[in-house]
């Protein structure tokens, strides 16, 4: 009799999962977003081995760069990172192209899909391609209709297309785009995305939430009394003026980044860990969810812009002064309001979410504020006892703090908040 010995190598290799060769077209690649988060992302996926090695990112945009200007270009944007890992860069950077495109000229994209088979043939990248439209949500729909006519969605299987956020400007809108895009590819090849849930700290909600037994059972309004989340930059509108006079705060934070947070706060647990699983509890909180005051939304919903500041010394135009911006503008540039959601969980519990542009601190968080207890039997060291609260820091200085009373040294008996903290980068590194 024989023992059979399972080789511990073998099983870990069959649990990792194995990446398809891939080239990744970015539309809109002489943007921010690309060389602020899509390539600095990709590149950190890299160097964590997250990436095929037959891997190709091709960058699109109307400049006339070339591959070399392109990757000269994503160098400066990436010079920390690079420093600390120039070998990796080297190879990294060998996967960069670029391709003039114009997604409203017919020459352009037979040009682009003769450029797609000559980086198959060198990337060995076997024809699989992610199109992710990184350009203003105006040419989401034209540039699926142009790619389509190009017939570069043609297979189901190794085409798709990724939409970033926003998706149409209101519900009818949003329509209209999901039928045009419905009629250019089939639904499995459709990526509707919101970046912000790429977040760790945002992906720890759930963790914390339903992997923890001490918060879910007191995650409801028995304990809770109100639920803050926040999205603050200090920054302008910068250089995105064109984009930003159409959207304005609601469009862009409030309606995607914001909601989604409020919807991984809120929902209930799911049965499974999947996709489909997760977006349908996170449907039911947004379809239970409505503004404190319908009939007077004004008293509930504040709208605002930011305006001249600074000193003399580092003065700070404001919204109207930004260039591109109409100097009548009404655009938002802040929204703060105040939500209930009408579910055995939450009813009664008020939800504050605000965001806005130009504020004093950047700080994005979700603050749980639990009810103070029902009898203060102890003396406070500041005006009165301070309620438990719970904040998950998004971002700077992921992680998470509890805070809570405790007693203040001394002979007396009186109390003192102090908080708990988690930090991601004491954890991790």
């Amino acid at each position: 009799m024989t023992a059979s010995l399972t080789n511990p190598l073998r099983v870990g290799l069959r649990q990792e999962r194995v990446i398809s060769p891939q080239c990744l077209v970015i539309f809109g690649a002489s943007g921010d977003l690309t060389h602020r988060k899509l390539i600095p992302a990709l590149f950190e996926l890299f160097r964590q081995r997250r990436l095929p090695s037959e891997f190709a990112i091709l960058g699109c945009a109307r400049r006339p760069w070339s591959d070399a200007e392109f990757r000269s270009k994503m160098e400066k944007s990436l010079a920390v990172e690079i420093a600390a890992d120039p070998e990796a860069w080297k190879t990294f950077c060998d996967g960069l192209f670029y391709e003039p495109v114009d997604l409203q000229i017919d020459e352009d994209l037979v040009r682009l899909g003769k450029r797609l088979e000559q980086i198959d043939r060198l990337r060995a990248t076997r024809s699989n391609r992610t199109f992710y439209m990184s350009v203003s949500p105006n040419f989401y729909g034209s540039g699926c209709r142009a790619l389509a006519a190009a017939g570069l969605l043609a297979d189901s299987k190794r085409s798709r297309v990724v939409i970033e956020k926003p998706f149409g400007r209101d519900f009818a809108s949003a329509q209209d785009l999901n039928r045009i895009v419905n009629n250019c590819a089939k639904e499995n090849q459709i990526f509707r995305i919101d970046h912000y849930l790429g977040k760790e700290t945002v992906q720890n909600i759930l963790v914390l939430r339903f992997a923890n037994t001490i918060f879910e059972p007191i995650w409801n309004r028995n304990y809770i009394s109100s639920v803050q989340i926040t999205a603050a930059e200090t920054v302008g509108v910068e250089e995105r003026a064109g984009y930003y006079e159409s959207a304005g705060a609601l469009r862009d934070m409030v309606q995607n980044h914001l909601t989604q947070m409020l919807a991984l706060t809120a929902m209930e647990p799911p049965g499974r860990y999947e996709p489909e699983s997760i977006r349908n509890e996170k449907a039911k909180v947004l379809q239970a969810a409505r503004l404190a005051n319908e009939a007077e939304p004004w008293k509930c919903c504040v709208r605002g812009q930011y305006g001249p500041g600074g000193s003399s010394a580092d003065p700070l135009t404001g919204y109207r002064q930004e260039p591109g911006v109409d100097p009548n503008s009404t655009t938002e540039t802040y929204v703060s309001m105040k939500l209930f959601i009408d579910n055995w969980r939450w009813q009664g519990v008020p939800f504050y979410l605000r965001t806005g542009k130009r504020m004093p601190k950047r700080l994005s968080e979700v603050v749980l504020t639990f009810r103070e207890a029902p009898v203060h039997l102890f003396d406070s060291a500041g005006a009165g006892p301070t309620a438990n609260q719970l904040i998950l820091r998004i971002q700077p200085n992921e992680g998470a703090d509890f805070r809570f009373e405790v007693k203040a040294p001394g002979s007396g008996m009186r109390s003192r908040p102090v908080d708990m903290d988690f930090s991601y980068d004491e954890s991790f590194g």
